[in-house]
């Protein structure tokens, strides 16, 4: 008796029905093998609507005519071996696409200290199918781009093509966004082609990681993405910024401040250190204090003062990495003293990085200059608050003409209060 038919499943691409295990039907792992690319990028067209396939329970049947259109709307070049199935015509040609050269991720010259699940919740979500936009959001030095740089290569052997880096901080107008994604990728614009199609054309068939870094100052840019991405089924976007982009498809991943201790002051003494050194904003505080002065250690002495040190920073990595470098001359508890002006004193970083991280009050500034005058007179009257403030108590201060742009303000307005209380 013949197997009976099965209901398709709710996430296959509308098809002809079922077809039971006949010659010439593959399954996606056997196309992916033929075809030399992964099985991710197959199942990812499938779902995507790019090559037609049936479910049968877990497993994907497509047949030789669907394998042959898929071909002629997706050829990627040489690599991809065609598939030739028993008593089939000679499979299609495949042509090449247009050559991209990827700029090298940036390797950063210190360690990520502590982000280990937030690296492994990032790396799944670029993995899956259904996610072609990611957007980590937070304050200014709360670590986002040494986020997507350790993610991005963890992610790597998901994206046959590779992943590319792109710093967007140079750029000023948003209509320079593309064109300066087509000039780090190397592509430029053919006979009467624009350089947005010649650029879509250059990456449609590519299954690859995009990452756009610094995008909180071009957000009129978002749409060309996101034309991008539609045009582009195999590409996925990793963006950093300091407000979310807001468009279609987008997944948000706030960025949190490194984690505190739990224990309140004067506790460290009893249950020792292991558990405060095991704190994240600690393991990033005593390191960087150890490239200043190797003579420094966590000690029961010191313990407290350290705790209290990167809780007034609010865990913020920037801050903290700013005020370890001062423990070249100020002990712990001599530094905790002047951290009410902590604008002052949190400066002079690293030469090499961009000015915006090298103080504190820059960082602040970076995220202050975003905002309209509207909103900058909004922030000032807002400063009366301390540790941050709700909307219904914000809400009296702002002139009823502003009250539509309360909300406007209150989530571009996130990434610099995050800043403001380090």
């Amino acid at each position: 008796m013949s197997e009976p038919r099965r209901r398709p499943t709710s996430n296959q691409v509308p098809t002809a029905p079922d077809v039971p295990e006949l010659s010439g039907v593959r399954s996606a792992h056997e196309v992916a093998a033929d075809l030399g690319v992964s099985e991710r990028t197959i199942r990812r067209a499938i779902q995507r609507g790019g090559l037609r396939a049936t479910k049968q329970g877990r497993v994907y049947h497509i047949t030789q005519a669907d394998v042959d259109a898929y071909q002629a709307r997706h050829a990627r070049g040489p690599r991809r071996k065609p598939v030739v199935f028993p008593s089939s015509p000679p499979p299609f040609r495949l042509v090449e696409s247009p050559a991209i050269r990827l700029p090298p991720l940036p390797v950063p010259l210190t360690s990520l200290v502590g982000r280990e699940m937030a690296t492994a919740d990032l790396v799944a979500l670029l993995e899956r199918d259904d996610v072609p936009l990611v957007t980590l959001t937070g304050p200014g030095g709360v670590g986002k781009t040494r986020l997507v740089l350790v993610a991005g290569r963890a992610a790597a052997d998901a994206f046959a093509d590779g992943v590319a880096f792109v710093a967007l901080a140079p750029i000023n107008d948003p209509a320079l966004v593309l064109p300066a994604i087509a000039a780090a990728l190397g592509v430029r614009e053919v006979g009467e082609r624009s350089l947005a199609s010649s650029l879509a054309v250059a990456l449609r068939n590519r299954q690859l990681l995009l990452i756009l870094d610094n995008f909180e100052h071009v957000l009129d840019a978002a749409p060309g993405v996101v034309e991008l991405l539609a045009a582009c089924p195999q590409l996925t976007v990793l963006v950093t910024s300091r407000a979310p982009l807001r468009v279609s498809g987008e997944h948000e991943v706030p960025v949190p401040p490194l984690a505190l201790p739990d224990r309140p002051n004067g506790a460290h003494r009893r249950s020792g250190l292991e558990e405060v050194a095991q704190s994240e904003a600690v393991r990033l505080f005593v390191p960087r204090a150890q490239a200043i002065r190797p003579d420094f250690a966590l000690t029961p002495s010191n313990a407290d003062t350290v705790v209290t040190i990167c809780r007034r920073l609010d865990g913020l990595p920037l801050a903290i990495e700013l005020a370890a470098a001062r423990i070249r001359l100020l002990p712990p508890e001599a530094l905790l003293g002047r951290l009410s002006r902590r604008l002052d004193l949190l400066a002079g970083g690293p030469r090499d990085q961009p000015l915006r991280l090298q103080t504190l009050r820059n960082a602040v500034g970076w995220s202050h200059d975003l905002l309209r005058e509207a909103e900058r007179a909004l922030f000032r009257q807002l400063s009366v608050f301390t540790g941050g403030f709700t909307l219904e108590a914000a809400g009296p201060r702002a002139p009823r003409r502003r009250a539509r742009r309360r909300g406007e303000v209150r989530r571009r307005g996130a990434a610099l209060r995050g800043e403001s209380r380090a």
